[in-house]
Parts: structure tokens; sequence; C-alpha cells
């Protein structure tokens, strides 16, 4: 089915216009929602950066402070040698604890005899070991303040961290550790204190596993398994009971835990959401702006097209006036112009192919009654002199019977020999060229029919010292014109002679089967070259190889062997076999009567 102009210009405009701008809505409707979630990411970084050094890293350094400073006293290391420098450095611990929140400890234990001291006050049993507490481990010959990963505390069985760090004697020898444990608990309530105060989400994680999150901003609850950092990244979804969140994480390297920013997915997208609506309404307002223009313009365009195609159809019927179909200055106009200067041009070449025809059609008349002349003139002449050419012939063959050794009789009745097939051929000529179809079916002997063409040649090989000889098995009948049969046999038995050096041969033979007779001639002559091949059954044409007698050609021979051929339904072959050199053609005679060319 056909489209229309019109089908194909909405294809179009759906193509390049509509589906461009509803793919920019939604890439730029994807870009904002995009930058959206990266300023969201921003903000709620900031946001735990601002969490971390208030609700953290402030009270850690303090902290630390406190630890270095209390673990740098010289009697600490000699402590156990002292009860009264027991009670002292109890007191004295006492009073830092007040600076900190409750369940807050302090640690010391020597390294030598598993001694240890803690305020508040506490006795030991005697099972315990300081040798594989986290706080003694880690601080263990440590010059630095080291921070234990939350653990649970052996006296209150409390989750916390420990701040730890090896302690000298006077020599530089490491005789124990101190460490100030400090209640996990109570640092989270600082941190979902200080979430409050910038209205966001938050989920601590500690070892991937225990997990506490404050929603809500009055409330901790515990997650265990969680395991998210495991398998996801700043910028990737969650799902908390059924509630998708945007993660943003800041691990607090020191404490090792990590602050978890939640970010529910519908705050962001009813953001972008409205957006997007803007966005839709532009878009859709441009559609409809551009469907209207497009189609305006279309129905106009079309109109002019449907226009311009009946002027155009109206010229082809062959009207050619010119006409202004349009009066608006566009491109239509000038193509009506151009249109119009074309038709003018068209018109004028019309005229004068008219007048040229007409000049031709009186010539091809005039060149058809010349021909008709010529070939009058011709025929009334072959005719009308045929008879005495042939009475000539016979004349000159017997008085060079007579006077066999004298040249000029021989000369005359070569002379005449060549005049008489001369004067056949032209016959033979003027009958093909007029479309001749013959009718004409009688009995011929091929082999009686090749010795009388060889008796009338003879003379002529004797001149030459040519050999012919005919090899057939008794006579071969075909049916066929005798006339229009002779002219091929007489043309290529004199082309053999003429083109045979002197003492060569020519070989005819003659073989039937039951359909067809084949009459097969081979000279001693020059043969033809490949480009002769292309050319040799062109009437007039003048071959490479030259008589080798000096006689004349016409170059009719070859071409009225052909033409004949096809008349009376025999085949014409050259025989290229490289075994011999010279010529070699087959003629292969039908047996029944003559195939009709019409």
């Amino acid at each position: 089915m056909k489209k229309t102009v019109r089908s194909k210009f909405i294809t179009i405009f759906v193509l390049l216009v509509i589906i461009p701008i509803l793919i920019f809505s939604t890439l730029f409707s994807f870009i904002i929602h995009k930058k959206n979630v990266h300023n969201f990411i921003i903000t709620q970084t900031s946001f735990l950066q601002a969490i971390k050094y208030n609700a953290i890293d402030t009270y850690i350094d303090r902290v630390e402070e406190l630890v270095f400073a209390l673990s740098n006293t010289e009697d600490l290391s000699s402590i156990f040698d002292n009860p009264d420098l027991i009670k002292q450095k109890i007191k004295e611990w006492d009073f830092f604890r007040i600076v900190f929140p409750e369940n807050t400890w302090m640690y010391y234990g020597g390294s030598e005899k598993n001694q240890i001291i803690v305020s508040p006050e506490w006795i030991p049993p005697e099972n315990y070991s300081i040798y594989n507490r986290p706080w003694y481990i880690a601080g263990k010959e440590s010059e630095t303040v080291q921070w234990v990963a939350p653990y649970e505390e052996y006296i209150t069985k409390d989750i916390v961290i420990s701040a730890t760090r090896g302690v000298k004697n006077k020599e530089g020898v490491f005789k124990g550790v101190f460490s100030i444990d400090l209640s996990l608990n109570k640092i989270l309530s600082q941190i979902a204190y200080e979430s409050t105060k910038i209205n966001i989400d938050l989920l601590i994680l500690q070892k991937n596993k225990l997990s506490i999150i404050t929603q809500n901003h009055n409330s901790i609850g515990i997650i265990n398994d969680l395991n998210i950092l495991s398998e996801s990244k700043t910028g990737d979804t969650i799902t908390i009971n059924k509630k998708h969140y945007y993660v943003v994480i800041l691990p607090v390297k020191k404490i090792n835990i990590n602050l978890i920013s939640l970010i529910p997915v519908t705050n962001i997208n009813q953001e972008g959401l409205s957006i997007f609506y803007i966005i839709f309404c532009v878009a859709v307002f441009a559609l409809l702006t551009a469907v209207l223009m497009g189609f305006y313009i279309s129905k106009q365009l079309i109109s002019k097209i449907e226009l311009l195609g009946k002027y155009i159809q109206k010229k082809i019927d062959g009207d050619y006036t010119q006409e202004l179909i349009f009066s608006s200055d566009d491109e239509f106009s000038v193509v009506n112009t151009n249109f119009n200067y074309l038709l003018k041009l068209i018109s004028d070449q019309t005229k004068n192919l008219e007048n040229n025809n007409k000049n031709l059609h009186e010539q091809l008349l005039l060149k058809e009654q010349l021909v008709d002349l010529r070939n009058s003139l011709l025929h009334i002449l072959t005719h009308n002199s045929a008879s005495p050419i042939t009475y000539l012939f016979h004349t000159t063959n017997q008085l060079s019977d007579e006077n066999p050794f004298d040249q000029r009789y021989q000369t005359v009745h070569q002379a005449s020999r060549d005049l008489k097939k001369f004067n056949e051929n032209i016959m033979a000529y003027l009958k093909v060229d007029s479309g001749f179809t013959s009718t004409i079916s009688e009995r011929i002997s091929i082999t009686e029919l090749t010795g009388l063409i060889i008796n009338n040649c003879k003379k002529y090989c004797t001149m030459k010292q040519i050999s012919i000889t005919i090899e057939s098995h008794g006579d071969c009948f075909i049916y066929s014109d005798y006339f229009l049969t002779k002219i091929i046999l007489e043309n290529l038995i004199d082309n053999a002679i003429k083109y045979t050096f002197k003492n060569g041969y020519i070989s005819i033979i003659i073989t039937e089967d039951n359909q067809h007779v084949q009459w097969h001639i081979r000279d001693s002559g020059p043969g033809f070259s490949e480009n002769d091949k292309g050319k040799m059954f062109t009437k007039f044409q003048k071959l490479s190889a030259k008589p080798t007698g000096m006689e004349q050609s016409t170059g009719l021979g070859l071409y009225l062997v052909r033409k004949i051929s096809e008349i009376i339904g025999s085949t014409l072959i050259l025989d290229d076999s490289r075994n011999f050199s010279g010529a070699s053609f087959i003629v292969r005679f039908n047996k029944t009567s003559i195939k009709e060319i019409v």
C-alpha cells in the first residue's frame, strides 16, 4: 500500500519531533532525579560529619587527653607496693569520673602479678585474668592511646569502648596498662540527641552485626545481623521494615563504628516529581504546539504539492501552456518559474525534433527510393547479363580446351568464370537482402553437386596446381533449394581454392546419418586470425588473409554462406581445430524439406 505525502510527513514529524521531545523530557527528569540524590547525599554527609564532630570526636579527644595524663603519673607503675597510694589513686580517679557519665570505669592492671585496681572500687574474683581482657591486650606496651572496638564489659555486662595506654616505670620499662571504659549506650544517646538537631534518621553500625537505629529522634532500636556495610555503599538503597532508604555511610575509625544516614526514597521522589510534572506540562504544551503547527504546515505543503502534481500531469498530457499557479513568493513559486522555463525549452526542442523528424523522414524516403532504384538496376543488370555471361563462360571454356597452351584463352576463361560467380553472388545477395524466403524443395544429390562445382573449377585448380579430393560413400540426397545450395558450396569451394597456396590441397568429406548430410571442406591455406573470426561473416568485410593467386575478393562469399544456410535451415560451423593449418568449414544439411524462415 502506497503511503501518501501526508502520512509520510506525519511519520517523519513523529520520529524527528515528538519522540525526541519525549526522550529529552525523560532524560532530563532522570538527570534532575540523580542531581537531587547527589545533593541529598552531600547534605547528609555534611550532617553526619557534624554529628561525628559534636557527639564523638570532641568527646573522645577529651578522653584521650585524660588517659594520656593519668597514665603518665610516675607513681602509677609502683602503685601495688603501697596500699595508701592505691586509695589515693582511687579517690583521684573517682574525681575525674565526675566529669564523665555514669558507667565509666577506670582501670590499671599490672603485668607482673595479674594485679588490678578499678574505679569505682571493685575486687576481682579469683579466676579473673587481665591478660585476656581487650583493654589490656590493646594497650600493652603502647605509647599512644589505643581504642578498643565495642565489647561486653566484665563487671556490668554493659557494651563499652575502651581508651587504653601502656604504663612505664622510671627506667622506661612497661609495667602495666591504664584504661578508661566508656558506656557505648551513653555515646549513642549523645549521637541520637545530635541527630534531632538536624532532623536526620540515623543508623549506627558496629562490626556489621549490631545496628542501633534512631528513628523519630526519640527511640533507640537494636537490629541484629543487618550486614549493611558488606553489601552497600554510599548512594545505594536498602530496605528496613519494608521501607526503602538511600544510604550515606561515614566511618568513625577510632571507635570502630559507622554512622549511616537513612534518606527515605519517597522524600527524594516527591521533590523530583514536582519538577517532572513541570517538565511534562512544558513538553506536552510544546508537543501540542508543534503538532498543530506541523499539521498546518503539512496541509499547506501538501496542497501545493497536489496543485503542482496536477500542473505537471497536465503538461505530461501534452498541454505545454505556461501558467503561474503560485502567487506566494516561496520555493514553490521558484519551482513553478523553473518548470515553466523547462516547458519552454521542451516546447522549442519538440518543434525542432518535429522538423528534424520531418526532414529525416523525407531523407529516408529518398534513400529508400534510391535503394529500390539501385536494387532494381542491379536486378535488371544481373538477370539480363546472366545468359550472356553464361554463354561467354562456356565459349571460353571450349576455346581454352581447344587451345590448352594459349595463355590468352586460359585468362579469358578464368575472367569469365569470376564474372559468372560474381553475377550469381549479386543475384543471391539481392534476394537475401530483400528478406527472401525460399519455399522450393527439390531432391538434390550433394555428392553430384559437389562434383559438378569441382569440375567447373578444374582449370582454376590446374593453374594453381591444387589437388582436390572428395570422400563420399555414394550419393547423399537432401531436399532443398538447388540454387541456394549451389551458392553455399560454390562459395566455400571457391574460397578454399582462392586462399590455398600453390601445390596445396583441398579435401571434401561427405557423410550422412538418418537426419543430416554433413559436408566438410578443409584447405591448406593461411586460415583465419582471432580478429578475423569475429567479423568473417559480415558483408563486404576484408579479412587479414589475402588470396594466394592475386585474385579479387568482394567480401560477400562467407556472408552469403551464413545467410543462405539460415534460410534453408542448414547449420554452418567453423571448425576451429588446432590440429591443422588452413580453413575448415562444416555444413550440416537437413535431409527433409527446407526450413521456412518467416
